[in-house]
């Protein structure tokens, strides 16, 4: 009886080990094709296939649907970024002087940007990332406060408040958007060297084009209100996003 125990036990862990790299399989193959085609141009189909996978069921038995494929990928990548992003904020958030916009710059750019370096085996994110953002269709603002993915951008926000004191929190809300926003298509127009093709400007290495990168957002971060921007904004607190 223990020798068929323990060879069930040991059909039953190699079967949940192959569903496991099944599901790698796929996630990696629908990052890649994603990336190089974009999202609406991949059909399932064409994932299981480049995940070499013979079963054409294999893709809707572990994720159900192209939202289910995109929402692993969040799971698979955002915690990372996540928890670096809070690593970077600990200090800001334990202080009690105003955040310097610098800080808050890195916070927001560098998971990124660390992840966009030559060689990054998750490198593939920042272009995907790019993609998600521009689609109308994936909810992903859901996916990232159902899950707390969006902790580390909620910090960022937190403190420019404290940085601003007074100031709208519409503004500065929309300010922590679009400074994400911006580091994330950047990065990803960096790694496909559309900058280049498109306006001449010469390739430059990673590190010099995230230092430019952060001396812009903080320069964002800091910027002093417009009246006219302080006229037209709504005078009470909203909910953070």
């Amino acid at each position: 009886m223990k020798a068929i125990s323990d060879q069930a036990g040991t059909t039953g862990g190699n079967a949940s080990e192959h569903a496991e790299e099944t599901r790698a399989l796929l996630l990696d193959a629908a990052e890649r094709l994603f990336v190089e085609r974009g999202i609406d141009a991949v059909s399932l189909r064409e994932i299981v296939r480049a995940a070499g996978q013979r079963n054409a069921s294999a893709l809707h038995y572990h994720f159900g649907s192209r939202d289910g494929v995109l929402e692993a990928l969040i799971d698979l990548r955002m915690p990372a970024v996540n928890a670096r992003r809070l690593a970077l904020m600990a200090p800001v958030m334990a202080g009690r002087r105003k955040p310097a916009p610098r800080r808050l710059a890195e916070a927001l750019i560098l998971p990124l940007a660390e992840i966009a370096e030559p060689g990054n085996e998750h490198g593939n994110w920042v272009r995907l990332a790019a993609q998600i953002y521009a689609n109308d269709s994936i909810g992903f603002a859901a996916i990232f406060r159902r899950k707390n993915y969006d902790e580390g951008l909620r910090q960022v926000g937190l403190a420019l408040r404290r940085a601003h004191p007074g100031a709208p929190p519409l503004l500065l809300d929309q300010r922590n958007m679009l400074a994400v926003r911006q580091a994330v298509h950047a990065l990803a127009d960096w790694q496909r060297g559309v900058l280049t093709r498109q306006s001449g400007v010469a390739i430059i290495s990673l590190p010099l084009f995230v230092a430019n990168l952060l001396d812009v957002t903080e320069a964002m971060l800091a910027a002093k209100f417009s009246a006219e921007a302080l006229r037209l904004a709504p005078k009470d607190d909203p909910e953070m996003p």
